[in-house]
């Protein structure tokens, strides 16, 4: 047993790997090892729900049995599974020192060519599942995946760290729970639902594990501040390529470098699953179109195919002007088919290969998912729709296009979702300055895009540039905006606790009618700047308080001897700090002289004895506690409230879920509300959270506040889906994985269909 690992190792080779470890980075296996047995322990514990319902609402008796039988089984050996995925999550640790360069931990990566021929369909199913599942949880951690891999290749210096190796990547945990499924006897309709829920209960606190991983290591000193500037490095989570005067460099809002080859894995698979659909789409019955070749004959090349691409751009130039550029494309199928149909009438040849017949249906399906992405306007769905030829061209010509995130054409429209996400419909009815330069860009690259990427490159710098000249206008307006609003929110919520401390004083006492008066207007407003210009703790503060304070006092009734001494020896002194006080909260001194007046005079009076029996007193009345409740009172922020408080917010009110999901939403974040009173929804950013009032501001594409909300109302949007994030990193991977999961579905209903009873 090795004291610094705390684990029992069971060979020499083994033992020598372990204790080569870092500490903190046996810490960080320790604390994922323990979070995700957890986190597996209590999904098996709802995995009864979820396949009795299942089968409660089974279409047949044979699927009902399904599901039961899965229920009975995974019952049986849920423990054995636990036990195997830790076993294969540890020993991606152990892995770490034998992995001296770059690459994959295996020979053979399971969406290679090679191992594609040695699994069924079900082992295809359960893959892609996995890959998908992948995916989205690589896009919910992006930052945090890039940061724990720097500080793990920082650590171990000669291990190069990267997506396919990162003990804590999404990729490799959801392969360890794929192989420690195996021990279970599942149909492939059961464990898909099992994979499911692994996702939808364990993957969905993988942003928390890796979060507490990178805690962990800055906690030892382990790179506190990790560094984005692209290089040519060894780590895969960082650019694929180095910059250069040829090369622009990424911006923030391209997709995170570890999604590379992402998509190259997956090519053969999804081919495979295209193929499976493919009898579905002869029959009709696959409810989306599919490009098939008919012709016979020897297959057109890749080169006679791109030629006949670029004889339909010339075919079909767009305009540069005016509503016709912003309506979509026809259907990149139809217009290949009818061109393919004119050849045929000329006796040429119109066969479509395989491999190229697959590349222009994921094209034509991820078009069609950028016409249905709810995330963009549509006019920007419109814009880049029009690039589905070039883009096919490119892909006909280079496979590698689906694997390379850092390819100019996939990395031209991020930056066109980037630049458009934020664009009303106003906006692009209007055609403003960046509707025109992106329709510039588009019908540039449609018209003339030929072959290379030198089109893509020029435009990408071209609208980086445009972007960055428009966005420092808007950061500028946005500051301002910020502030501003905090400012506001600052003043409202310091103006409502004087009022809240004013009456508090007053509320019980008896005192002069022009002291309630004075200490109502004119005392309000010194201790309101007080408070905003010194600060709660300033000397400032507290002298101004006690100001009030004295005066209270010294305006009631006092009929003891020691009490009429000191009224005798504070009056004088009490009538120079009010003076003192007035001229810094008023612009003259006169008209300091002229608040005071009526001070002055009570005060001369209870000096006197004589008259000092004639001053009328009186509680606070009706008007003066209605003025000191006037400011409109801001919910206790919740990073205030106690425990108790909390939980009565949400019994109230909504659950956790959306409060965390409010207060994880980062600052920058793109947000659609739903329609208005006017018709119109409203694209917004979030521009600030301000703790103060516990308030979000949002605003414009130009950094103009549009809307202020309450964080419990804004919860509450999150909660009726009348407000939702906007999705603009990522674009071509998330739109990727859209194509996948669809393939995927239609493929498993066409196996169920041929499959026996």
């Amino acid at each position: 047993m090795d004291s610094s690992e705390g684990r029992t190792v069971v060979d020499d080779s083994q033992s020598s790997t372990l204790r080569a470890l870092p500490g903190v980075v046996a810490q960080v296996r320790d604390s994922a090892t323990s979070s995700l047995s957890n986190h597996l322990n209590r999904m098996f514990a709802s995995c009864d729900d979820v396949f009795f319902e299942l089968a409660q609402t089974a279409h047949s008796n044979n699927e009902q049995n399904t599901f039961f039988e899965a229920m009975r089984e995974i019952r049986l050996k849920k423990d054995g599974v636990i036990a195997r995925f830790i076993g294969q999550f540890e020993k991606q640790f152990l892995e770490l020192r034998k992995s001296r360069h770059a690459g994959a931990i295996d020979a053979k990566k399971p969406g290679s060519a090679d191992a594609l021929d040695l699994v069924q369909t079900e082992e295809m199913e359960s893959s892609v599942a996995i890959t998908s599942m992948v995916t989205r949880a690589r896009l919910d951690c992006q930052n945090q995946l890039y940061h724990l891999a720097k500080r793990l290749d920082y650590l171990l210096v000669d291990v190069s760290i990267d997506e396919r190796n990162n003990p804590l990547d999404p990729q490799q945990i959801g392969n360890a729970f794929k192989s420690a499924c195996d021990i279970l006897d599942l149909d492939i309709a059961a464990r898909l639902v099992l994979f499911k829920h692994f996702e939808k209960t364990v993957t969905r606190e993988f942003h928390t594990l890796i979060a507490t991983a990178n805690q962990q290591l800055i906690n030892a000193g382990v790179l506190p501040k990790v560094s984005h500037k692209i290089q040519k490095t060894k780590s895969e989570y960082q650019a694929g390529a180095q910059p250069s005067d040829q090369t622009p460099v990424r911006s923030k809002t391209a997709p995170a470098p570890h999604a590379e080859r992402q998509f190259s894995q997956q090519f053969s698979e999804l081919s495979e699953l295209l193929r499976s659909v493919r009898e579905l789409a002869i029959s009709g019955n696959l409810g989306f179109p599919l490009f098939l070749s008919t012709g016979a004959g020897p297959a057109l090349d890749s080169d006679e195919l791109t030629s006949i691409l670029t004889q339909l751009q010339r075919e079909n130039p767009l305009k540069q002007s005016g509503a016709e550029l912003l309506k979509p494309q026809l259907d990149l199928r139809s217009l290949l088919t009818q061109a393919l149909q004119q050849r045929q009438s000329k006796g040429e040849k119109t066969r479509v290969g395989k491999s190229d017949e697959d590349v222009i249906n994921l094209i034509a399906m991820f078009f069609d998912f950028v016409l249905d992405d709810k995330n963009l306007p549509i006019q920007v769905q419109a814009l880049i729709s029009r690039l589905q030829i070039p883009v096919l061209k490119i892909a006909l010509r280079d496979k590698k296009f689906f694997s390379s995130s850092s390819h100019p054409a996939r990395r031209l429209i991020n930056e066109v979702v980037a630049a458009g996400i934020g664009l009303s419909d106003k906006e692009t009815e209007s055609k403003t300055a960046l509707v025109a330069k992106i329709s510039q860009i588009v019908h540039d690259i449609h018209d003339h895009y030929e072959d290379g990427d030198a089109v893509f490159l020029t435009s990408l710098e071209v609208l980086r540039t445009f972007r960055k000249q428009e966005d420092q206008r808007a950061s500028k307006i946005e500051k301002r905006t910020s502030e501003a609003a905090e400012a506001e929110a600052k003043t409202r919520h310091t103006k409502a606790m004087i009022e809240d401390l004013v009456l508090e004083r007053l509320g019980n006492v008896e005192i002069p009618q022009q002291i309630q008066d004075f200490a109502v207007g004119e005392w309000q407003q010194v201790l309101l700047l007080a408070k905003l210009k010194h600060g709660n703790d300033s000397t400032e503060w507290n002298e101004a308080l006690q100001t009030l304070d004295d005066l209270i006092w010294s305006s009631q009734r006092h009929d003891d001897e020691k009490s009429q001494r000191r009224l005798q020896r504070i009056i004088p002194d009490l009538q120079t700090r009010l003076q003192h006080w007035l001229a810094t909260a008023k612009p003259t001194d006169e008209h300091a002289r002229e608040c005071l007046a009526p001070i002055v005079s009570v005060f001369e009076s209870l000096l006197n004895p004589a008259d000092a029996e004639s001053v009328g007193r009186g509680k606070l009345g009706a008007h003066h506690k209605q003025a000191l409740q006037a400011t409109p009172r801001d919910e206790k922020p919740w990073k205030e409230m106690t425990a108790v408080e909390r939980q009565q917010v949400q019994y109230q009110a909504l659950t956790y879920d959306f409060i965390r999901k409010a207060d994880e939403i980062p600052i920058g974040s793109w947000i659609l509300f739903g329609k208005t009173a006017h018709g119109d929804s409203i694209r917004c950013k979030l521009a600030a959270k301000i703790e103060t009032s516990d308030t979000f501001v949002f605003v414009n594409r130009a950094g103009f506040k549009i809307a202020e909300k309450k964080r419990k109302e804004f919860a509450h949007n999150l909660q009726e889906g009348r407000a939702q994030v906007l999705q603009q990193e990522w674009f071509f991977d998330r739109i990727m994985s859209k194509v996948s999961a669809r393939l995927l579905k239609h493929a498993t209903e066409q196996r169920n269909l041929v499959q026996p009873a």
